[in-house]
């Protein structure tokens, strides 16, 4: 049975399995378009993708259409998802290479509230954005597309995305006190 993308949440919530490759049909595209740049490897790609599917299946009660849309909650699960992914990857690869014990790569509690702050501080600068300011920031670096991806998606040229990237990240270091230089 063929369902609307309207009715994909409501199927999933229901633990209704037409719902997953209604999942699919409707928004399959989307996360692969949100996984692409994380994984180069066409079979990590796939694997990323089933791996979507099963988070969105087991935690589809934490979707609240009062804080966003469904699209919206499927891209993010779909962002964290490859982010896990190249992280789990990566990992495994750092664990082959190295025959000595790893130390600790958690941040110390100063260090944990500092960043916490930061990433408070950012959220805040962003906020503070126009729509398109906000829209370029989030397409480079939150979804890591490329200068020429977010170009050819938003009818520009590379050297505006460039352009507007560099005016971007001074406005946010001026928002956000930092003078330093990259």
């Amino acid at each position: 049975m063929l369902l609307k993308k309207s009715d994909v949440a409501q199927a999933l919530m229901k633990r209704d399995e037409n719902g997953i490759n209604e999942l699919l049909r409707h928004y399959g595209p989307l996360i692969k378009y949100v996984i692409r740049p994380f994984l180069k490897n066409s079979a990590d790609r796939e694997e990323c993708l089933s791996e979507t599917v099963m988070l969105i299946w087991k935690n589809i009660d934490k979707f609240d259409g009062s804080k966003g849309s469904f699209k919206r909650w499927v891209t993010v699960v779909a962002r964290n998802s490859a982010v896990s992914f190249l992280r789990k990857n990566k990992f495994s690869e750092e664990l082959e290479e190295l025959s000595e014990k790893i130390p600790s790569s958690e941040p110390s509690p100063e260090e944990a509230l500092e960043i916490k702050e930061r990433r408070r501080k950012l959220a805040k600068a962003v906020s503070m954005l126009s729509e398109k300011e906000k829209v370029l920031f989030y397409r480079k670096y939150y979804y890591f597309q490329s200068n020429i991806q977010i170009a050819a998606e938003m009818g520009i040229t590379e050297k505006a995305v460039e352009g507007r990237l560099y005016r971007l990240r001074n406005r946010l270091r001026v928002m956000l006190g930092d003078d330093e230089n990259e």
